[in-house]
């Protein structure tokens, strides 16, 4: 059994390569600098715990970045943003394998940060887009971690 935020990684990416698969994923080190553009990076994933209800609970912040290399396509990077959403959004609606999410932050938006800036070096202006996200780990499919499971039949909330 995998551990909470490395399942929502996982179905991250296994989300983004469904929706977008003729886009690159990384993550953990950059990209070699001959990267076919525009791309995704998985960059932060930063976890907390919380105990509730004899179970831990983990709460995920995670951050995506796009990079583009041509400024004049910006809308790539919009769109690219928008996939992210939806990941995320059908990540909160359907689980994973093991567990059931749910995104924090204003409902409407779903989006903590959704921002486009543009970098400079020496040759090559850059499009940064950044999604952000709170995402909170909700209950797991198998019950509680200390009873060996709950039967859904005699549960009751306290």
């Amino acid at each position: 059994m995998s551990t909470p935020m490395n399942e929502l990684r996982v179905e991250l990416i296994k989300g983004l390569r469904s929706r977008d698969p003729t886009h690159g994923i990384y993550e953990v080190d950059l990209p070699p600098a001959d990267v076919q553009h525009p791309f995704y990076y998985i960059g932060d994933l930063r976890g907390s715990e919380e105990g509730y209800k004899r179970q831990l609970l983990q709460d995920v912040s995670l951050t995506v970045h796009v990079w583009h290399d041509n400024p004049y396509r910006k809308a790539d990077v919009f769109q690219m943003l928008a996939v992210i959403g939806s990941v995320v959004r059908s990540i909160e609606e359907n689980g994973s394998p093991s567990y059931t999410w749910a995104v924090i932050g204003r409902p409407e938006t779903r989006v903590l940060s959704d921002k486009i800036s543009a970098t400079v070096d020496s040759k090559t202006v850059y499009v940064h887009g950044i999604y952000e996200a709170h995402i909170k780990q909700i209950g797991s499919r198998w019950g509680s971690f200390f009873d060996g499971g709950i039967n859904h039949d005699q549960s009751q909330d306290v």
